[in-house]
C-alpha cells in the first residue's frame, strides 16, 4: 500500500528541518529484525546488550514480538531520523495483533496489519530528536503476534514506502540500508515440533490411501 502523497511530502519536510547536508560523508544504516518471546523494555539498547540479544530459535509460548532495531553506521554518525519497513510472515501459523511505535519515532507514525496476506505494511515513523541511533541501537517499532508455537513461522523484513534518513545527510539510498537478521524462522519447541511432523506424515498417509 502506498503512502498518501501529502504524508510523503510532510515526511520529506520533517527530514529537511532536522538535516543539513554534510559534504563528503557516507550514509549507511543497519536495520535489524529481532524476534523474541516478549518485547524488550526500552527503545534504546547499547552495543554490549544488543550483541547477545539474539532472535529466538524456538517459541517459548503462543505469543512473540517482531522488533525492528536500527543504528547509524555512516562515516558521520549523526543519527537516524526515521524510515518505514514491511514485515512478511507465515500467516497460516501466526496472527499479527498490534503495532507498537514506542517513544522515539512518533512523527508520522504509521503501519497497518493485513493478516490474511501475512503482511505488516509500512511500519515506521520519524523523529525530531537529534542523535537517535548515533551511539546506540534504537527501536523503530515492533509487532505483537499471537497464535504461534504450533508450527514454524518465517519473518521477513523488507523496505517500506519511504526511505530511511540521517541527520545531516537526508534520505539514504536503499543499497546503503543493511537489512540483517532476516528472513528468520522460529520453530516450535521440540515436543510440539514432533507432534507437528507426526501430524503432517499422518495426513500424507491418509491422502495416499484415499487415492
Amino acid at each position: 500500500m502506498r503512502m498518501p502523497k501529502q504524508s510523503i511530502w510532510l515526511f520529506v519536510v520533517v527530514f529537511a528541518v532536522v538535516a543539513s547536508v554534510a559534504e563528503g560523508s557516507v550514509s549507511e544504516i543497519d536495520v535489524e529484525l529481532r524476534v523474541l518471546d516478549a518485547a524488550y523494555g526500552s527503545d534504546h539498547m547499547s552495543d554490549a546488550i544488543f550483541a547477545p540479544y539474539l532472535s529466538i530459535t524456538e517459541f517459548g509460548g503462543n505469543t512473540c514480538a517482531a522488533e525492528v532495531w536500527m543504528r547509524d553506521v555512516g562515516t558521520i554518525t549523526s543519527g537516524v531520523t526515521g524510515g518505514f519497513v514491511d514485515i512478511d510472515y507465515t500467516t497460516a501459523f501466526a496472527d499479527a495483533t498490534t503495532i507498537y511505535h514506542g517513544t522515539i519515532y512518533m512523527v508520522l507514525a504509521g503501519g497497518s496489519i493485513n493478516d490474511p496476506a501475512g503482511l505488516v505494511d509500512n511500519l515506521g515513523g520519524a523523529t525530531m530528536n537529534s542523535g537517535e541511533g548515533a551511539s546506540d541501537w534504537v527501536r523503530l517499532g515492533y509487532v505483537q503476534f499471537g497464535g504461534v508455537g504450533a508450527s514454524p513461522v518465517t519473518f521477513t523484513l523488507t523496505a517500506g514506502a519511504a526511505q530511511f534518513s540521517q541527520v545531516g545527510a537526508g534520505n539514504v539510498d536503499w543499497p546503503l540500508v543493511n537489512f540483517t537478521g532476516t528472513p528468520h524462522t522460529v520453530l516450535p519447541e521440540p515436543g510440539v515440533l514432533c507432534l507437528f511432523l507426526a501430524g503432517s506424515i499422518l495426513s500424507l498417509v491418509r491422502r495416499k490411501r484415499r487415492r
